[in-house]
Formats: structure tokens, C-alpha cells, sequence
């Protein structure tokens, strides 16, 4: 909790409200629908993605789940083992991981706290697909329940 109001402090100091957040990921929508239409660039982002999640893996603690998660639902989407989240929530977080993977973005990751804005971004649209994300946690717990019944 302390780190969240930590966090916000720091991005309140360097003029980065979520109106800020909505706006770089409002640009990045027209990238985000062309990654989604194109299977090998939306593999490319999700190893991009995962890569640096690990590598970063202390840093983003605080939305390391909802990373996660999002990332699980994208690659299940991408395989097409599970299609029944809306376009608009599978563009939401490829913008989000666009903007994850990219080093210079609102505070550069070479810099101290620069992965910061990435944490924040990661959580703005982690409550934009919530839902969404709690309803393929449900998929997936059914589907696992599934397979191992039949085992």
C-alpha cells in the first residue's frame, strides 16, 4: 500500500495522471487493432512482453498478477483456445504491452523509477478489462477442471 501511494507521488511529480495514461494508450490503439490482426507480431509482442516482465520481475511486484494475467489471456487468444473476450479488451492490452515493451515511453526504463509509468499503465488497463480478465480466469479454472477429470 505504501509503495501504491509511492508510486503515485512519484508519477504526480513528474505530471503523469491517468488522463495522460488514457491518452498514450488512445494513440496506440491504431498499432494495437494492427498487431491484432497479424498473428506473428502478436507472438513477437508477447515474447517482447514476457521478457522483459522477468527480467523485471521486482519492479513490477505490485502488478506483477494482473501482468500476468493479461498476458496468459492474450497468448490463449493468440493460440485461439480462448475467444470470448471482446476485440476492444484484446486491443486495450496489446496497447498496454506496447507501450510495457517500449523503452522510451513517459519515463524512459533507463531511468531511475522507468518502470514506474509502466506499472501504472499495466494497471490502468488491467481495470479497463477486468471483467473481462475475471472471466477468462473462470474459462480457465473450468478448463482445467475439465482435463483433469478425464485424467
Amino acid at each position: 500500500m505504501a509503495k501504491d501511494k509511492k508510486r503515485r507521488s512519484f508519477l504526480k511529480k513528474k505530471n503523469i495522471d491517468e488522463s495522460t495514461l488514457k491518452d498514450r494508450l488512445r494513440r496506440l490503439n491504431p498499432r494495437a487493432k494492427k498487431y491484432a490482426k497479424d498473428p506473428k507480431e502478436t507472438e513477437k509482442l508477447l515474447r517482447q512482453a514476457r521478457e522483459k516482465a522477468d527480467e523485471n520481475q521486482s519492479p513490477l511486484k505490485n502488478v506483477w498478477q494482473e501482468l500476468q494475467l493479461m498476458l496468459e489471456m492474450l497468448r490463449a487468444w493468440w493460440k485461439k483456445e480462448y475467444q470470448h473476450a471482446p476485440y476492444k479488451s484484446i486491443v486495450a492490452i496489446i496497447a498496454g504491452l506496447i507501450y510495457f515493451v517500449s523503452p522510451i515511453d513517459l519515463i524512459p526504463d533507463f531511468l531511475p523509477g522507468g518502470l514506474i509509468d509502466d506499472a501504472a499503465v499495466i494497471s490502468f488497463v488491467f481495470k479497463q478489462v477486468q471483467k473481462d480478465l475475471d472471466d477468462f480466469k473462470e474459462w480457465k479454472l473450468q478448463r482445467d477442471n475439465t482435463v483433469n477429470a478425464d485424467e
